[in-house]
């Protein structure tokens, strides 16, 4: 996931490689928000990366250029979008987690005690001991 800076908000942008359009850029990203949220303005970013690995100054274009831009790119490469399976799982939770601290839940806990035991167990196992011993 890209995100795209359009009035000091960080927001979701489409992500594509395109064939590079100038002379020294070996690899040329554009960066695609549909809709801003705030003034629901597309925007687009144009990130190129030179031969020698440095990154050059990204350079955004207006709303009335994105169109004539988009239809004139050619896309290499276009992540795509995936879509999770549903699995079953189980609809059941322990009210505590790994160290034993209770959540916050709808369920009645209070009922449940963690790490603690009733006895001593070394007071146990002299008891026990004892009456192997006689």
């Amino acid at each position: 996931m890209v995100r795209l800076v359009c009035h000091g908000a960080y927001q979701k942008a489409e992500l594509f490689k395109v064939i590079p359009t100038k002379e020294d850029v070996s690899d040329e990203f554009v960066l695609y928000l549909k809709g801003c949220a705030v003034c629901s303005s597309k925007a687009l970013e144009i990130i190129r990366v030179d031969i020698w690995g440095n990154r050059l100054k990204s350079v955004r274009l207006k709303s009335e250029n994105i169109d004539k831009f988009l239809d004139a790119m050619a896309v290499i490469w276009k992540p795509k979008k995936l879509n999770y399976m549903q699995t079953a799982s189980s609809k059941f939770a322990l009210g505590y987690n790994e160290y034993g601290v209770e959540k916050k839940c709808t369920q009645n806990l209070s009922n449940m005690q963690l790490g603690l035991i009733e006895t001593d167990p070394y007071l146990d196992l002299l008891s026990f001991r004892g009456s192997k011993a006689c």
